[in-house]
């Protein structure tokens, strides 16, 4: 008779401690599924909060230097998102070699060549295509921009290639986006 009780003491045992490790792994698993739907929570309202983002302040009547991976532009930024940024009277800068009367130099030697403004569209930089003062990036080809001073020595050449202080344009009807 003693011999089963002791064999009821550890089945009593055992179903203690059997009890104890599925109370351990429901607990262990309910936990892990609220941090993981917390972790879920977090990402999408973050990446919904930065897709939802529409503008951003910027001053319209500066002029900005945009920096992209390829090219380098100064302009007027019209229109800044999340996911795009819409520029107009753009202006970018090529070097040229020409001697004091405007001639090209035909061995020009590398201190020969001075940096020249150029508009965007103007038959003197853009003789082959002919595009409209306006341009639209994808934010994530812009490395960084920088809103430039009135006396920055870019915005005094631009000045200057106008002929007057440049106004800039009025704000251009957006283009609807292609569906």
């Amino acid at each position: 008779m003693a011999r089963s009780v002791t064999l009821g003491g550890e089945r009593a045992g055992f179903a203690r401690q059997q009890s104890w490790i599925t109370y351990a792994l429901v607990t262990s698993l309910a936990l892990n599924l609220a941090l993981a739907a917390f972790i879920i929570v977090r990402l999408v309202s973050s990446s919904s909060a930065n897709d939802t983002a529409t503008s951003v302040a910027i001053d319209h009547r500066a002029w900005y230097a945009v920096f992209t991976g390829k090219d380098n532009f100064v302009g007027h930024i019209s229109n800044l998102k999340s996911d795009e940024m819409d520029m107009q009277d753009i202006y970018f800068l090529t070097f040229s070699a020409t001697d004091a009367n405007g001639n090209a130099i035909t061995n020009a030697k590398p201190e020969d060549y001075r940096p020249v403004v150029c508009k965007l569209g103007s038959s003197q930089c853009d003789r082959f295509f002919g595009p409209r003062d306006f341009i639209r990036i994808n934010r994530s080809d812009v490395q960084y921009y920088v809103e430039l001073r009135n006396d920055s020595p870019i915005v005094k050449a631009i000045i200057a290639f106008e002929g007057a202080s440049p106004a800039p344009s009025q704000p251009r009807p957006q283009p609807k986006p292609s569906s």
